[in-house]
């Protein structure tokens, strides 16, 4: 299948393209000269009628992985796995989220989750088999701005005082991903990569092994730290996609997520990479495979983060 690319956030009516107004320092429209307000709320009540009909032929015209044979069949010790199929389901059947305070849209696999920056997230109760001691988050991520002012979040679990667990998003300066663990100041912290806020869609990664940090953007690891954390979790701490509602800043994303996925150790580059490269076709539904134990002790042992990054 060829992977389609879709524009978000959309045109604006009667106007050029939003990332064409984009300002300095990617703050939101009203904070800078020559940025015009967008009202996405008033195109979201537009396009109610419409969604459930976008989202239905969407879905059925999409060529799947399991269809055209050209998916990538999911690596071992997987969790949770949100396709953001018209709904919030984890294909693993373990942590079903709720996706009624966000929208969905067309997206790089299929359809994504759509988020319009204005307080839209989608919810996953709280559960022991999200809280992990090392792990690996991927998705693909799509958006042309960012009109949090510090962080736009892909996904969160850090608690209702943001110094726990982990927080993987984007840094709104420079557009570049961000990995959290325990409240980044008193804990890890790594931001790295390229500027990902171009319109355009990205396939983003990052894991922890209990002694690293890693980033990765479209399969190529970007960004290593060198921190040992043990990760800490609240007694009842949802994980949120899309932004964290839980204290006053909460990070709204506005853009697409799709294929979100939590494995319980940090994937191999080869891994990652193999997941980019199915590029719209997706992961294979049924069943994962072991795709790292043959050289995972060279992999692991041979790339004792080269170079190191953080924080500012």
């Amino acid at each position: 299948m060829t992977r389609q690319t879709f524009e978000y956030p959309p045109r604006r009516l009667g106007s050029a393209p939003i990332d064409s107004l984009r300002c300095a320092g990617r703050k939101a429209c009203g904070e800078c000269t020559g940025c015009e307000s967008y009202d996405f709320k008033a195109r979201r009540r537009r396009a109610r009628l419409g969604l459930l009909a976008l989202v239905l032929s969407a879905a059925s015209s999409a060529a799947r992985a399991d269809e055209t044979g050209t998916c990538v069949q999911p690596p071992a010790d997987l969790v949770s796995w949100w396709a953001a199929q018209a709904n919030a389901d984890d294909e693993t059947g373990t942590n079903p989220g709720d996706a009624s305070a966000a929208g969905f849209a067309p997206g790089p696999v299929g359809v994504a989750f759509a988020f319009d920056g204005d307080n839209d997230v989608v919810s996953v109760p709280s559960d022991p088999s999200l809280n992990l001691a090392t792990f690996t988050l991927e998705a693909w991520i799509q958006a042309a701005e960012l009109l949090s002012p510090a962080v736009g979040f892909i996904a969160v679990k850090s608690g209702s005082d943001g110094l726990q667990g982990y927080e993987f998003g984007v840094f709104n300066a420079t557009g570049q991903l961000r990995l959290s663990l325990n409240g980044a100041l008193g804990g890890a912290d790594l931001i790295a990569g390229p500027d990902v806020i171009d319109g355009q869609p990205h396939h983003v990664a990052a894991s922890y092994d209990g002694a690293r940090l890693r980033l990765y953007v479209d399969g190529r690891l970007v960004g290593c730290h060198a921190d040992s954390e043990t990760v800490q979790y609240g007694v009842a701490s949802p994980l949120y996609i899309g932004r964290r509602p839980e204290l006053t800043f909460d990070g709204d994303w506005n853009g697409l997520i799709d294929e979100l996925s939590i494995y319980s150790r940090a994937l191999c580059a080869t891994e990652i990479a193999a997941i980019h490269a199915a590029g719209g076709s997706g992961k294979c539904h049924g069943g994962t495979i072991a795709t790292c134990e043959l050289f995972a002790d060279r992999f692991e042992s041979g790339n004792l983060c080269p170079w190191s990054a953080s924080a500012p």
